[in-house]
């Protein structure tokens, strides 16, 4: 039953409901019939208006698979280029980006492309490709089994890249010295390198 008749139903019940009851003398159970029918027709009317349009907005904020999306991507919306980081050595999985670089659709030729033809070109690039709040996050993939070192204030953290591709924290420690900008720079760069030791042998310049 669609809203709009639930609410004509419920004020006819309601109008037919305070007749009877007023000219039989039933004032006393008049207000709990009218809350009752009022819930069950009028209230539960708004409700499942309320309810379609949550559904819409749960439905619509899916994210859609990028591998199979045809949505074409508009113009200048947001691009934003990242190194996830998983650290779960707390028995909880914390996610964190490093982020690359910025950009928009329309100077990384994206714009008027469907999101699964963007999705292939830019993985063969090394990037994965999401599409979510009217922007295109790119996430970086790195060979999986490598290792890729970061700076994280006064400490250092060394991850292993995981079958996705992604940065999982393996090591952390401490004595960096460095500058501010120095450490984004070197993290942007987020080299890979073959053994845990190469990748602390990488942060030398930091810890001496």
């Amino acid at each position: 039953m669609n809203r709009n008749r639930k609410i004509v139903i419920g004020t006819l019940v309601l109008l037919l409901t305070f007749t009877v009851s007023f000219c039989f003398g039933y004032r006393s159970v008049l207000k709990g019939n009218i809350a009752y029918l009022y819930k069950k027709y009028l209230k539960i009317g708004k409700a499942d208006n309320n309810s379609n349009v949550q559904t819409v907005n749960v439905q619509n904020s899916i994210k859609k698979d990028p591998a199979s999306d045809n949505t074409i991507i508009k113009k200048d919306l947001p691009v934003i280029y990242v190194d996830r980081k998983h650290n779960d050595l707390n028995g909880k999985d914390k996610v964190s980006e490093d982020t690359l670089k910025t950009s928009n659709t329309t100077s990384e030729d994206m714009a008027g492309k469907a999101v699964k033809d963007v999705y292939s070109s830019f993985q063969a690039k090394g990037f994965k490709i999401e599409t979510k709040d009217n922007e295109i996050v790119c996430v970086k993939l790195h060979s999986p089994g490598k290792f890729v070192p970061k700076l994280n204030g006064n400490s250092f953290e060394i991850y292993i890249v995981s079958d996705q591709g992604e940065l999982q924290l393996q090591e952390t420690g401490g004595n960096i010295n460095h500058k501010g900008e120095d450490e984004i720079i070197f993290n942007k760069d987020s080299q890979e390198y073959n053994t845990i030791e190469e990748a602390r042998d990488s942060l030398s310049d930091f810890t001496s």
